[in-house]
């Protein structure tokens, strides 16, 4: 027997003889009844009980934590346990704890607030239920002028992030469980308020998709490209995003079911189709046998197949998928020790985050997906890999490294309210099996095969009801359920309308059998972006990358050849411009589009100068900031100066009115297919902010679609919105720029920006 295999048979014996028999054991740590036990080559730790403390001498110094087990207006848990019983104990107190003095939510301890996303996912995995009065007063301060607030999010937020609807989604199921009839008609007014903005400004009527970023993964280089600029991120469709406007479309459908808006419920089922068909159409890899992360759109569309937990876990809890196609979704990467991250593969030289990043509330969300499909074994991975964390850190942290198991990644909250969330929605959701519904909740748990001793959730309260539930056996499926020692039908439902106190016992069957598939590939596998691309002196592609490195080539889209090393030969039509990108071909894994090569033949490329242009509404300016700066006039097909205008000026603060607009006219125009874009500047900063602007875009009298520009940073600089597909007519053409009531900011204003010129490049 080899050294290595001979410590871990003498940790398992020593486990089982002094702390109890395993619950669950990995190959670095074990859970016992009382302990949590860590062992590497170069570490070992351990979490344990010392009568009302918790324990932990992770890092090698020694915590106790003394937890208040008894709360006596909360539902308290008896597993048979001690250690699931402590951290549920240990969660209600922390979620007490992340409540100011004005009754909401905050995130956690190093946040003083909680955003729309992170309060409406951790309100409906578990804190509707126990916290209803302050999920109701906290959802509440996130609605603006009769419609929910995204925010925070890259490049101003809305519409470069357009997750928001999640409220809907947790404000339902609060308002079920308040029984307060007008807070219910003000949820479903608010969300449809809102999903019907977003069919208006985001919404894609071709791909039947909606436009914004991964749903929580908004520090954009830990799960995008580097080059992909906010601008380009507000035009890609992200699985995430789009599952969750699935959802909260089917949720306005039984909000209006229930409220006798029979006509509106038919309507919002029709989105929901379509933005289901969408999802399933274009963004599921069948190949993979999962969702992809994210579509990212423009001239030449590339769909990017990583993998996105928490878009892939949504669409089989929310039922996007089903059957076979939903267990592989969330079975189809091999996952690590300590939890499932939340992309996969990791991005190369970027720190921990979300890369390389296990998210409690994402586990809370594959375990319940899990659940759903009485998937038991991949319910208990995460939920004991999240017992593992909670204890040896004390605390629910924010997030975790997913390679090494280490609580150090860049940003590390104690006490994260979601991850809270998560653990109590397992039990309650899971262990238990609580399902709220419009007749009543509904009961399917999911217990580990490890567990020996029966569990019981008492004194939860459920409108005028206190119920106390017993579950006996392990497993995923419903053999008897009992109210009150009295056997009821497997599918009982218990009514809203029961009162007083009441005995609900379900018993299990081990007997459900999910079979998997063969992962692709592990969680911790690792990719790399080619970021840094040109031409050389000889007009071939030249990258940054290893001689010895296979590479695979992209032409306007399509596969044009592939290369070991960092140069490839070209033949460019002179009379259009091309599209070229480079990426890494390794070992079946997928490959994340490279920084996109632009062949401009100038002859091909249209500059058009705001400054000549007929505009109403900013100014004229000539202005340089910084004052080092130099107006230049670079030629179609150069490169932009980064810090100045182009030509004579630029239309300083335009777009703050309501008629504000600008009019390019373009002269002896070639018939053909071009790529629009705009050269702007939005001052602020990259990552946050609510001040993205926004603009219709008309060609010849036509309406074409709204433009986004979002925030470009450095207030000096100067960027260009994505690029628009657009059919100009042989001759003189008009492009308009203008606002109108679509394109008001969140704050219901017009954001001001700085134009500099049109640019348009023929591609076909």
């Amino acid at each position: 027997m080899k050294k290595s295999s001979i410590m871990l048979y003498t940790m398992f014996l020593c486990t089982t003889l002094f702390f109890g028999a395993p619950l669950y054991k990995s190959g670095t740590f074990t859970i016992t009844d009382l302990n949590v036990y860590e062992n590497t080559e170069k570490t070992s730790y351990r979490a344990w009980l010392e009568g009302d403390s918790l324990c932990s001498n992770y890092n090698g110094e020694v915590i106790r934590r003394k937890v208040n087990r008894v709360c006596e207006d909360l539902p308290e848990l008896s597993t048979g346990y001690p250690m699931i019983d402590m951290l549920y104990a240990l969660a209600m107190e922390e979620v007490r704890l992340d409540i100011n003095e004005k009754n909401f939510f905050t995130a956690g301890a190093e946040w003083n607030q909680a955003w729309t996303r992170d309060m409406s996912y951790a309100i409906w995995l578990s804190l509707a239920a126990s916290f209803n009065k302050v999920s109701i007063d906290s959802l509440k301060t996130r609605i603006f002028n009769g419609k929910i607030m995204q925010d925070t999010g890259t490049g101003g937020s809305y519409p470069c992030s357009s997750d928001r609807v999640v409220w809907l989604i947790a404000a339902y199921e609060t308002a079920l469980l308040a029984n307060d009839p007008q807070f219910y008609k003000e949820v479903y007014e608010v969300g449809k308020n809102t999903l019907l903005q977003d069919l208006e400004v985001i919404y894609d009527k071709k791909r039947k998709l909606y436009r914004g970023e991964e749903s929580f993964l908004d520090w954009r280089e830990q799960t995008y490209p580097r080059w992909m600029r906010p601008a380009d991120i507000a035009e890609s469709f992200s699985s995430s995003t789009n599952v969750v406007h699935y959802a909260a479309w089917k949720t306005l459908e039984k909000m209006a079911v229930a409220l006798g808006k029979n006509d509106e419920a038919a309507k919002w089922n029709d989105y929901a189709q379509q933005v289901k068909n969408g999802v399933n159409n274009e963004l599921w890899c069948k190949e993979r046998g999962y969702y992809s992360a994210y579509l990212i759109d423009g001239v030449f569309p590339e769909k990017y197949e990583g993998y996105d937990n928490l878009g892939n876990a949504l669409s089989v809890l929310f039922g996007v998928c089903d059957g076979e196609k939903a267990i592989s979704a969330l079975n189809c990467c091999k996952a690590g020790e300590y939890g499932f991250p939340v992309v996969v593969p990791q991005l190369n030289r970027i720190q921990p985050y979300h890369n390389d990043a296990v998210w409690p509330f994402v586990q809370g969300y594959r375990a319940l997906a899990a659940a759903k499909i009485k998937d038991e074994e991949t319910f208990s991975y995460e939920f004991f890999t999240l017992i593992r964390s909670a204890a040896l850190f004390t605390t629910f942290k924010e997030n975790l490294v997913a390679s090494t198991g280490d609580k150090k990644t860049l940003k590390n909250s104690d006490r994260q309210l979601w991850s809270i969330a998560a653990y109590l929605g397992m039990v309650y959701r899971g262990l238990v099996g609580i399902d709220f519904t419009e007749n009543g909740i509904k009961l399917s748990p999911v217990v580990p095969q490890s567990f020996k001793a029966r569990i019981r959730l008492n004194r939860f309260v459920y409108n005028d009801s206190l119920l106390n539930f017993e579950i006996q056996g392990t497993g995923a499926d419903v053999k008897a359920i009992y109210l009150d020692g009295n056997k009821m039908p497997l599918d009982y439902i218990i009514p809203p309308s029961l009162k007083g106190e009441h005995t609900v016992t379900v018993v299990l069957s081990p007997d459900t059998k999910i079979v998997k598939s063969i992962p692709k590939y592990s969680a911790n596998e690792i990719i790399k972006v080619v970021e840094t691309a040109g031409f050389n002196d000889k007009g071939n592609l030249k990258w940054n990358g290893k001689e010895d490195s296979v590479y695979k080539v992209f032409c306007n889209g399509k596969l044009l050849g592939e290369t070991k090393g960092t140069t490839f030969g070209i033949s460019p039509d002179n009379s259009v411009c091309t599209e070229y990108w480079i990426g890494e071909a390794k070992d079946g894994l997928p490959i994340l589009k490279g920084i996109p090569i632009w062949y401009e033949p100038a002859q091909a490329v249209i500059f058009a100068e705001a400054e000549k242009a007929d505009f109403n509404g900013g100014r004229f300016s000539d202005k340089l900031r910084p004052k080092t700066a130099k107006p230049v006039s670079v030629k179609p097909g150069e490169r932009f100066s980064r810090l100045s205008f182009n030509g004579s000026g630029y239309i300083e603060e335009w777009g703050k009115g309501s008629n504000d607009s600008i009019e390019f006219t373009l002269k002896k125009i070639k018939a053909g297919d071009y790529v629009l874009d705009v050269r702007y500047q939005n001052p602020g900063p990259i990552n946050t902010g609510e001040k993205c602007a926004l603009r219709e875009l008309e060609i010849n009298g036509e309406k074409i679609r709204i433009v986004y520009f979002p925030h470009t940073g450095n207030p000096r600089e100067w960027d260009v919105t994505a690029g628009v597909s657009v059919n100009l007519k042989a001759g003189v053409n008009s492009v308009r720029l203008y606002n109108s009531q679509r394109t008001k900011s969140q704050k219901d204003v017009y954001v001001p920006i700085n134009i500099d010129l049109l640019r348009l490049r023929k591609i076909r």
